[in-house]
């Protein structure tokens, strides 16, 4: 079922895509990159072109961009932030395949936490949690905060 739904996705993306230009021409986002001693966690998206990612999403009109980072990374991989110490990497503008778009990056080391029991709240739009070791990452498509984040 899971392929499934991961198929459907990719495919609803590469016929939106076209029009997320008008909806992503000035949206910011947040991006948290969570490492674990040689590992670095990354999600990957029911809808999208099929490159890993950080969790994190989309800043609502009130919330600054931390508020949303802890807001997105607890609806996203159910993971509270407030004992996590967070360092701030910059806001950045990338071109997507489609779009430019705006994000905040962070990076959290976070070496106790058992990445095998974090489960999404989103299970519609995240479709798996995942821990890549960092040698293996040339072996994935990355998204752009990705690379950022590990300094590709």
């Amino acid at each position: 079922m899971k392929n499934f739904l991961f198929l459907i996705g990719r495919l609803v993306f590469w016929l939106i895509s076209p029009f997320l230009k008008l909806f992503f021409k000035k949206r910011q986002t947040t991006r948290l990159a969570i490492f674990n001693q040689k590992s670095l966690m990354v999600v990957t998206n029911y809808v999208g072109d099929g490159s890993l990612s950080l969790p994190g999403g989309g800043i609502k009109k009130y919330e600054t961009p931390l508020q949303a980072l802890i807001r997105e990374v607890k609806e996203e991989i159910d993971l509270d932030l407030d004992q996590v110490k967070l360092k701030y990497l910059g806001h950045f503008i990338t071109d997507g395949r489609f779009v430019q778009y705006q994000y905040y990056l962070w990076i959290a080391q976070i070496d106790d936490l058992d990445f095998k029991n974090l489960k999404t709240r989103r299970p519609l739009e995240i479709s798996q949690i995942l821990m890549i070791d960092l040698d293996k990452l040339d072996d994935y498509r990355l998204s752009d905060e990705i690379k950022r984040a590990v300094g590709h």
